[in-house]
Protein backbone atom coordinates (compact mmCIF):
# COMPACT_ATOMS: atom_id res chain seq x y z
CA UNK A 1 0.00 0.00 0.00
CA UNK A 2 2.90 2.02 0.52
CA UNK A 3 4.50 1.58 -2.21
CA UNK A 4 1.62 2.21 -4.34
CA UNK A 5 0.52 5.61 -2.16
CA UNK A 6 3.76 6.73 -3.85
CA UNK A 7 3.50 5.60 -6.96
CA UNK A 8 0.19 7.14 -7.30
CA UNK A 9 2.03 10.20 -5.93
CA UNK A 10 5.02 10.55 -8.65
CA UNK A 11 2.10 9.92 -11.11
CA UNK A 12 0.20 12.81 -9.56
CA UNK A 13 2.75 14.88 -10.02
CA UNK A 14 4.19 14.44 -13.09
CA UNK A 15 2.77 16.61 -16.29
CA UNK A 16 0.92 19.34 -13.99
CA UNK A 17 -0.91 16.49 -12.74
CA UNK A 18 -4.13 17.53 -14.79
CA UNK A 19 -5.22 13.78 -15.30
CA UNK A 20 -8.91 13.22 -15.87
CA UNK A 21 -9.02 10.98 -12.69
CA UNK A 22 -7.59 13.59 -10.91
CA UNK A 23 -10.08 16.62 -11.73
CA UNK A 24 -13.69 16.26 -9.94
CA UNK A 25 -16.12 18.58 -9.04
CA UNK A 26 -18.18 19.33 -6.10
CA UNK A 27 -20.94 21.86 -4.69
CA UNK A 28 -20.45 23.35 -1.09
CA UNK A 29 -22.78 25.15 1.33
CA UNK A 30 -21.43 28.51 1.66
CA UNK A 31 -22.00 32.11 2.73
CA UNK A 32 -19.86 34.91 2.72
CA UNK A 33 -16.46 34.56 4.86
CA UNK A 34 -13.82 31.90 4.80
CA UNK A 35 -14.79 28.21 3.37
CA UNK A 36 -12.72 25.56 4.58
CA UNK A 37 -13.05 22.66 1.92
CA UNK A 38 -12.75 18.74 2.32
CA UNK A 39 -9.54 17.22 2.30
CA UNK A 40 -9.74 15.56 -0.74
CA UNK A 41 -9.42 19.21 -2.45
CA UNK A 42 -5.62 19.86 -3.42
CA UNK A 43 -6.65 23.04 -5.35
CA UNK A 44 -9.71 24.86 -6.07
CA UNK A 45 -9.16 25.58 -10.35
CA UNK A 46 -12.67 26.72 -10.93
CA UNK A 47 -15.68 28.30 -8.67
CA UNK A 48 -19.10 29.82 -9.52
CA UNK A 49 -20.32 31.54 -6.35
CA UNK A 50 -24.58 31.16 -6.52
CA UNK A 51 -24.00 30.38 -9.80
CA UNK A 52 -22.01 32.79 -11.35
CA UNK A 53 -19.04 32.65 -12.94
CA UNK A 54 -15.74 34.50 -11.20
CA UNK A 55 -12.04 34.68 -11.09
CA UNK A 56 -9.39 33.71 -8.91
CA UNK A 57 -6.92 35.85 -6.79
CA UNK A 58 -4.13 34.02 -5.34
CA UNK A 59 -2.55 34.53 -1.53
CA UNK A 60 0.14 37.61 -3.14
CA UNK A 61 -3.48 39.32 -3.87
CA UNK A 62 -3.45 40.48 -0.62
CA UNK A 63 -0.25 42.57 -1.73
CA UNK A 64 -1.30 43.73 -4.69
CA UNK A 65 -1.38 48.09 -4.46
CA UNK A 66 -4.70 48.10 -6.18
CA UNK A 67 -6.14 45.43 -3.52
CA UNK A 68 -8.30 45.45 -0.98
CA UNK A 69 -5.24 44.41 1.39
CA UNK A 70 -5.94 42.60 4.50
CA UNK A 71 -9.70 44.70 5.29
CA UNK A 72 -12.55 41.82 5.03
CA UNK A 73 -14.15 43.36 1.98
CA UNK A 74 -14.80 40.78 -0.82
CA UNK A 75 -16.23 41.02 -4.44
CA UNK A 76 -18.92 39.15 -5.54
CA UNK A 77 -17.32 37.81 -9.08
CA UNK A 78 -13.68 36.61 -7.31
CA UNK A 79 -12.81 34.52 -4.60
CA UNK A 80 -9.55 34.11 -2.38
CA UNK A 81 -7.27 31.94 -2.13
CA UNK A 82 -6.30 31.70 2.12
CA UNK A 83 -3.72 28.37 1.59
CA UNK A 84 -3.81 25.55 3.72
CA UNK A 85 -4.76 25.12 7.29
CA UNK A 86 -4.85 22.06 9.71
CA UNK A 87 -8.02 22.79 11.69
CA UNK A 88 -11.38 23.68 9.62
CA UNK A 89 -12.44 26.36 11.80
CA UNK A 90 -10.77 29.23 14.16
CA UNK A 91 -11.18 29.98 17.56
CA UNK A 92 -13.70 32.18 18.49
CA UNK A 93 -12.61 35.83 19.24
CA UNK A 94 -10.75 35.73 22.68
CA UNK A 95 -12.86 37.85 25.59
CA UNK A 96 -9.60 37.73 28.23
CA UNK A 97 -6.97 36.47 29.27
CA UNK A 98 -8.50 34.12 31.60
CA UNK A 99 -11.48 33.22 29.63
CA UNK A 100 -11.73 29.20 30.13
CA UNK A 101 -13.34 29.04 26.13
CA UNK A 102 -9.75 29.63 24.89
CA UNK A 103 -9.13 25.52 26.36
CA UNK A 104 -8.93 22.96 23.75
CA UNK A 105 -10.73 19.62 24.20
CA UNK A 106 -10.19 16.63 21.96
CA UNK A 107 -11.61 13.22 22.15
CA UNK A 108 -11.86 9.94 19.89
CA UNK A 109 -14.65 7.88 18.59
CA UNK A 110 -13.09 4.77 18.96
CA UNK A 111 -11.84 3.00 22.01
CA UNK A 112 -9.20 1.16 20.19
CA UNK A 113 -7.39 4.27 20.27
CA UNK A 114 -6.94 5.11 24.02
CA UNK A 115 -3.87 5.85 24.83
CA UNK A 116 -2.83 6.92 21.82
CA UNK A 117 -0.49 10.61 22.09
CA UNK A 118 -2.00 13.48 19.82
CA UNK A 119 -0.32 16.83 19.51
CA UNK A 120 -1.84 20.39 18.93
CA UNK A 121 0.61 23.39 17.90
CA UNK A 122 -0.90 26.65 19.02
CA UNK A 123 -0.58 29.76 20.11
CA UNK A 124 -0.83 30.76 23.86
CA UNK A 125 -1.59 33.77 25.70
CA UNK A 126 1.67 35.38 25.41
CA UNK A 127 2.30 35.24 21.61
CA UNK A 128 4.31 32.27 22.27
CA UNK A 129 3.98 29.00 19.59
CA UNK A 130 3.86 25.96 22.12
CA UNK A 131 2.52 21.95 21.70
CA UNK A 132 0.29 20.77 23.67
CA UNK A 133 -0.03 16.59 23.92
CA UNK A 134 -3.63 14.78 24.78
CA UNK A 135 -3.72 11.18 25.21
CA UNK A 136 -6.68 9.21 24.00
CA UNK A 137 -9.57 8.56 25.84
CA UNK A 138 -12.82 7.72 24.17
CA UNK A 139 -15.15 7.99 27.00
CA UNK A 140 -13.74 11.21 28.84
CA UNK A 141 -12.39 14.14 26.95
CA UNK A 142 -9.60 15.26 27.69
CA UNK A 143 -9.33 19.00 28.36
CA UNK A 144 -6.39 21.07 27.88
CA UNK A 145 -4.83 23.00 31.57
CA UNK A 146 -3.46 25.81 28.71
CA UNK A 147 -5.01 28.75 26.87
CA UNK A 148 -4.61 28.31 23.32
CA UNK A 149 -5.85 32.21 20.82
CA UNK A 150 -4.89 29.77 18.23
CA UNK A 151 -4.11 26.74 16.42
CA UNK A 152 -1.91 25.79 14.19
CA UNK A 153 -0.98 22.10 13.43
CA UNK A 154 -2.17 18.68 14.45
CA UNK A 155 -0.22 15.20 14.91
CA UNK A 156 -1.61 11.97 15.51
CA UNK A 157 -0.26 8.38 14.71
CA UNK A 158 -2.68 6.18 12.24
CA UNK A 159 -5.48 4.84 14.50
CA UNK A 160 -8.75 3.00 14.00
CA UNK A 161 -11.46 5.85 14.97
CA UNK A 162 -11.92 9.93 14.34
CA UNK A 163 -10.84 12.50 16.39
CA UNK A 164 -12.29 15.22 17.07
CA UNK A 165 -10.69 18.64 18.33
CA UNK A 166 -12.83 21.58 20.09
CA UNK A 167 -12.93 25.32 21.48
CA UNK A 168 -13.66 24.43 25.02
CA UNK A 169 -16.58 26.52 26.36
CA UNK A 170 -18.28 24.96 28.69
CA UNK A 171 -18.56 21.42 28.17
CA UNK A 172 -22.32 22.09 26.30
CA UNK A 173 -21.89 24.95 24.01
CA UNK A 174 -18.49 23.66 22.75
CA UNK A 175 -17.12 24.45 19.24
CA UNK A 176 -15.75 21.66 17.01
CA UNK A 177 -12.69 22.64 14.79
CA UNK A 178 -11.53 19.48 13.80
CA UNK A 179 -12.94 16.20 12.81
CA UNK A 180 -10.25 13.95 11.65
CA UNK A 181 -9.97 10.36 10.02
CA UNK A 182 -7.84 7.63 11.17
CA UNK A 183 -5.38 7.93 8.66
CA UNK A 184 -5.08 12.00 8.88
CA UNK A 185 -2.13 11.80 10.65
CA UNK A 186 -1.27 15.49 9.36
CA UNK A 187 -4.24 17.20 8.07
CA UNK A 188 -4.43 19.88 5.91
CA UNK A 189 -7.60 21.58 4.17
CA UNK A 190 -7.43 24.49 1.74
CA UNK A 191 -8.87 27.43 2.69
CA UNK A 192 -10.79 30.10 0.55
CA UNK A 193 -12.47 33.08 0.99
CA UNK A 194 -15.99 33.63 -1.03
CA UNK A 195 -18.78 36.56 -1.01
CA UNK A 196 -21.86 33.97 -1.17
CA UNK A 197 -25.61 34.10 -0.22
CA UNK A 198 -26.00 30.21 -0.12
CA UNK A 199 -23.13 27.93 -1.92
CA UNK A 200 -20.49 27.71 -4.62
CA UNK A 201 -19.84 25.17 -6.92
CA UNK A 202 -15.95 23.98 -7.25
CA UNK A 203 -14.11 22.22 -10.26
CA UNK A 204 -10.68 21.39 -8.36
CA UNK A 205 -7.80 19.12 -8.12
CA UNK A 206 -8.02 15.96 -6.13
CA UNK A 207 -5.33 15.22 -3.35
CA UNK A 208 -3.68 11.80 -4.45
CA UNK A 209 -4.11 10.55 -0.62
CA UNK A 210 -2.22 7.89 0.98
CA UNK A 211 -3.63 4.45 0.98
CA UNK A 212 -4.14 2.38 3.76
CA UNK A 213 -6.87 -0.05 2.63
CA UNK A 214 -7.34 -2.04 0.11
CA UNK A 215 -11.01 -1.31 -0.36
CA UNK A 216 -9.18 2.63 -0.89
CA UNK A 217 -10.20 4.92 -4.12
CA UNK A 218 -7.77 4.86 -6.93
CA UNK A 219 -8.42 8.24 -9.13
CA UNK A 220 -5.99 6.98 -11.92
CA UNK A 221 -7.67 3.88 -13.55
CA UNK A 222 -4.51 3.10 -15.79
CA UNK A 223 -3.10 -0.38 -13.69
CA UNK A 224 0.19 -0.79 -16.48
CA UNK A 225 0.56 2.67 -15.56
CA UNK A 226 0.20 2.29 -12.14
CA UNK A 227 2.30 -1.12 -12.14
CA UNK A 228 5.14 1.34 -13.92
CA UNK A 229 5.58 3.93 -11.69
CA UNK A 230 5.82 1.60 -8.57
CA UNK A 231 8.79 0.00 -10.47
CA UNK A 232 10.21 3.25 -10.67
CA UNK A 233 9.72 4.22 -7.04
CA UNK A 234 11.52 -0.04 -6.44
CA UNK A 235 14.26 0.80 -8.78
CA UNK A 236 14.74 5.19 -7.08
CA UNK A 237 14.95 3.38 -3.35
CA UNK A 238 17.82 1.26 -4.48
CA UNK A 239 19.52 3.88 -5.94
CA UNK A 240 19.13 3.13 -9.82
CA UNK A 241 18.61 6.56 -10.83
CA UNK A 242 18.30 5.51 -14.32
CA UNK A 243 15.80 2.39 -14.42
CA UNK A 244 13.68 4.51 -11.96
CA UNK A 245 14.01 7.71 -14.40
CA UNK A 246 12.85 5.06 -17.57
CA UNK A 247 9.97 3.40 -16.01
CA UNK A 248 8.68 6.88 -15.11
CA UNK A 249 8.79 8.49 -18.59
CA UNK A 250 7.15 5.18 -19.40
CA UNK A 251 4.62 5.21 -17.15
CA UNK A 252 3.46 9.06 -17.65
CA UNK A 253 3.75 8.44 -21.34
CA UNK A 254 1.03 5.43 -20.90
CA UNK A 255 -1.07 8.15 -19.15
CA UNK A 256 -0.55 10.67 -21.42
CA UNK A 257 -1.80 7.89 -24.18
CA UNK A 258 -5.02 7.67 -22.60
CA UNK A 259 -5.51 11.59 -21.56
CA UNK A 260 -5.15 12.10 -25.38
CA UNK A 261 -7.27 9.89 -26.36
CA UNK A 262 -10.31 11.02 -24.06
CA UNK A 263 -9.67 14.76 -24.89
CA UNK A 264 -10.06 13.65 -28.39
CA UNK A 265 -13.83 14.80 -28.67
CA UNK A 266 -13.93 17.67 -26.32
CA UNK A 267 -15.10 20.81 -27.27
CA UNK A 268 -12.30 23.70 -27.06
CA UNK A 269 -13.53 25.11 -23.98
CA UNK A 270 -14.98 28.03 -22.38
CA UNK A 271 -16.24 30.72 -25.31
CA UNK A 272 -17.28 33.71 -25.13
CA UNK A 273 -20.35 33.94 -27.13
CA UNK A 274 -21.86 36.90 -29.37
CA UNK A 275 -25.69 36.87 -28.96
CA UNK A 276 -26.35 40.44 -29.83
CA UNK A 277 -28.22 39.59 -33.41
CA UNK A 278 -30.54 36.40 -34.39
CA UNK A 279 -27.89 35.14 -36.98
CA UNK A 280 -25.68 33.84 -34.04
CA UNK A 281 -25.26 30.35 -32.64
CA UNK A 282 -28.71 29.16 -31.61
CA UNK A 283 -28.69 28.60 -27.38
CA UNK A 284 -30.17 27.10 -25.30
CA UNK A 285 -33.05 29.76 -24.77
CA UNK A 286 -33.90 33.31 -26.36
CA UNK A 287 -31.94 35.57 -24.86
CA UNK A 288 -34.50 38.25 -25.12
CA UNK A 289 -36.17 36.35 -22.15
CA UNK A 290 -32.97 36.63 -20.23
CA UNK A 291 -31.50 33.01 -21.41
CA UNK A 292 -28.16 32.68 -22.93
Amino acid sequence: LRRVSQALQLLANSSEGMWDGLIASMDVSAQDGEVTLPRDVLLPLAINIDCLPTFPRDRWFIHHLNGPGTSSYQTKRAWDDRGSFAFFKEFAAPTGSSDTSWKIKVTSTNAADNGDVVRVVYQDTDERRVTATFTLNSATPQVSTVYAKKLFEFYRPSGDGDVKVWQYIDGVDDILVGWFYPNETTPSYRRIRVNASSSIRMTYRRRAIELTSVYDFIPLDNPMALLQAVRSIDYRMKGKLADAQAHQVDAVGLLEQEQSVRNLYTPVGPQIMDYSSWNNESLWNDYSTGGY
